[in-house]
């Protein structure tokens, strides 16, 4: 099965980023593929510039119910937020992660799985 519309648009986004490290290039762009792939069979969505709160909510949703972590899907929200940015005029403005887990009512786990990790005194 071929790559979907979407998964070829980050494709070639991120043919032409120059910034972050190549760890997190690549890692932000898995985290991206795997959402074009989410859009393109949830919404059947073709042109990533559509991509609204909407797409975000129910990705985060998606994700919770296969059982990712919070720290993942934080993380997956930032690399999504990434190649919006990196998007020629797209067509919505997506809301911070509080205004967007408020709006929805996603409730995203805020524990820290390390505990306290301050430096002691």
């Amino acid at each position: 099965m071929g790559k979907t519309t979407p998964e070829v648009q980050v494709e070639k986004v991120f043919k032409h980023i120059r910034q972050l490290s190549f760890k997190s290039r690549t890692r932000y762009k898995i985290s991206c593929l795997v959402f074009a792939n989410f859009l393109s069979e949830r919404f059947k969505l073709q042109n990533i510039r559509n991509i609204s709160d909407k797409h975000l909510a129910s990705y985060v949703s998606f994700r919770q119910s296969e059982g990712i972590s919070s720290k993942t899907i934080k993380n997956d929200l930032s690399a999504v937020r990434f190649l919006h940015s990196k998007i020629d005029s797209p067509r919505f403005q997506l809301s911070s992660n509080e205004e967007l887990f408020e709006q929805f009512e996603v409730v995203i786990d805020q524990t820290s799985s390390q505990g306290n990790r301050a430096w002691t005194n």
